[in-house]
Formats: structure tokens, sequence, C-alpha cells
């Protein structure tokens, strides 16, 4: 696992962009933004809401390209991962990142979007 970086912030903006998720993203950003004691939630959450709207807009392959990026493997094998391992994955990369600084410098790039 390794921690999330500049490309990640970039990938994440390119995955809201193309699914339409700005609109379910934006106020999930912010909220947490404020309370960084729910730092982890944040990213579980932004996550399962990742999932919930990718899944909806046939963006699938774009959810495993990204996670793919910091579990550092292939999206293949994002795809074909057990639940505890994916699970197990995300909880490592909450633990292991500033998702408060991830989402406020993506929450600033998605507000100067139109």
């Amino acid at each position: 696992m390794r921690k999330l970086k500049t490309l990640d912030v970039f990938e994440a903006l390119r995955l809201v962009q193309k699914s339409g998720l700005k609109d379910q993203l934006v106020p999930l950003i912010e909220r947490f933004a404020k309370k960084p004691e729910e730092v982890q939630k944040a990213g579980i959450l932004g996550v399962l809401t990742l999932i919930e709207v990718f899944a909806d807009n046939k963006c699938e392959d774009l959810i495993y390209k990204w996670l793919a990026g910091p579990f550092e493997c292939d999206p293949d094998e994002v795809r074909n991962m057990e639940l505890d391992e994916l699970a197990t994955k995300l909880q490592e990369l909450t633990e292991e990142n500033d998702l408060r600084n991830f989402f406020t410098v993506l929450s600033g790039l998605l507000g100067r979007k139109p």
C-alpha cells in the first residue's frame, strides 16, 4: 500500500467528472472537511459513494483503476478482490493517509469547475 499522491487527486477528479458524481460528493467532502475527527468516515463514505454512483453510471472500471494506484496492484486484481480483503485495504488506506487534506484539495479543484 502506498500513500496517496498528487496523481491520485487528479485521477479522482477525472472520476468525479466522468461519472457526474460532483453533486453527491461535494457535500460529503465539505461535511467531513469541517469535522476532522470523522475523517475515517469520510474516506469510507467517499469510496462507497463512488462505488454507488459508478455502478449506476457504468463507470466501474474507473474505480478499479483509481484504487489500483494506492493498492499497488492491477485494476483487475481490485475487480477480483475478496470483499474482506477490499475492506481491509480500504481501512488501511484511511489509516495511512491524510484524507482530510486529500478531500480538501479535491473539493477545491471541484469548486473551480463549472
